[in-house]
């Protein structure tokens, strides 16, 4: 119960934040949410080792509904029929904004998130070139919805290229390079200790590149809202 009023308030915070922030503001509040956030969503990703929610398969499937349909539509069957198989798990209303790890700056709408787990639309009209981080307490599939993904390892001279109907995936530890197409666009899906993924792909673009706090601050407050939502359910 504790742990449960602790979310509660962090929640609040997070609602709190304004829409636009200086640095200074900026990565002192990204700094306290993300101390508080490990000290009790870390604990959880740390302690349960089984009972993930969703499969790599079923969002194959998901992925797959109705490609004859225009994008933003497709994105609201996809959120839509997740929330009828997982109810008050999903989020109510698709949320984009920025995310811009590994040097690329993409769209995110984060879809269902706890501490072990999350599920995101992402990607990008336009395309780009980046690196895919090195997460060593999680696990990250790409799960192709349109467009095209190319892919190297180190020691690998040719490229792996991914299309709809397809899924890349960066098992813990491991790095690539990328590159998205324009119009490239994915349910991106991590299984492991989450917030661990936080420092790359959310505080340091914010910090060292972007300096975009507003799309930052956005994606904890998705994150920490939705990890709230089902802790409290």
């Amino acid at each position: 119960m504790m742990r449960k009023i602790l979310l509660f308030f962090i929640m609040l915070e997070c609602a709190g934040l304004p829409a636009s922030a200086s640095a200074e503001s900026g990565v002192g509040s990204m700094a306290a949410m993300y101390t508080k956030m490990h000290m009790l969503f870390g604990s959880a990703a740390e302690d349960n080792a089984t009972g993930y929610v969703f499969t790599v398969a079923e969002l194959e499937e998901i992925a797959a509904l109705r490609p004859d349909l225009p994008l933003g539509e497709r994105w609201e069957l996809m959120r839509s029929e997740l929330a009828q198989r997982h109810p008050g798990k999903m989020i109510d209303t698709l949320h984009w904004t920025f995310n811009a790890a590994g040097n690329v700056v993409c769209q995110i709408a984060i879809v269902a998130a706890s501490p072990r787990e999350y599920v995101a639309f992402f990607g990008t009209p336009v395309g780009g070139t980046g690196f895919s981080g090195r997460y060593n307490k999680s696990d990250v599939w790409d799960i192709m919805v349109q467009g095209e993904m190319l892919t190297c390892v180190p020691g690998q001279f040719d490229y792996t290229t991914y299309v709809p109907g397809q899924t890349g995936y960066l098992a813990k530890g491991n790095g690539k390079v990328f590159r998205y197409g324009p119009g490239t666009w994915m349910i991106d899906y991590a299984r492991g200790n989450i917030l661990t993924m936080f420092p790359f792909g959310v505080i340091a673009p914010a910090v060292y590149n972007t300096r975009d706090f507003k799309s930052a601050i956005e994606q904890f407050a998705d994150y920490a809202g939705l990890v709230i939502k089902g802790m409290l359910k």
